[in-house]
């Protein structure tokens, strides 16, 4: 909790806007970047919770590939996430052309 706002708060310092933002600070996120989709895994630390996960881009498609955790809907940049206490999910997003 505390150390994810310290490292946003370093970033944003810095100038740096992370690729994606969760909206707890109960979970994590680890992103691997390919050209055009990217594979994120998301880790609620934490209890039973949505979890938002904005991108800085526009998500054109979305697949859950793993995890107990479930994908309950994605717009434009926003990911909804249904995680379980203490659980993960794992997914891959293809990014909108020209984001």
């Amino acid at each position: 909790g505390d150390l994810q706002r310290i490292y946003l708060s370093i970033a944003h310092e810095l100038g740096i806007d992370p690729v994606n933002k969760l909206d707890t600070t109960e979970a994590e996120i680890k992103v691997f970047q390919g050209e055009e989709s990217d594979i994120l895994i998301i880790i609620n630390h934490g209890d039973n919770k949505k979890i938002h996960v904005e991108s800085r881009d526009k998500i054109r498609d979305i697949k859950k590939i793993g995890g107990d955790a479930e994908l309950l809907a994605w717009r434009d940049n926003i990911i909804t996430i249904e995680a379980p206490k203490k659980s993960a999910i794992i997914f891959l997003a293809w990014r909108s052309k020209g984001s």
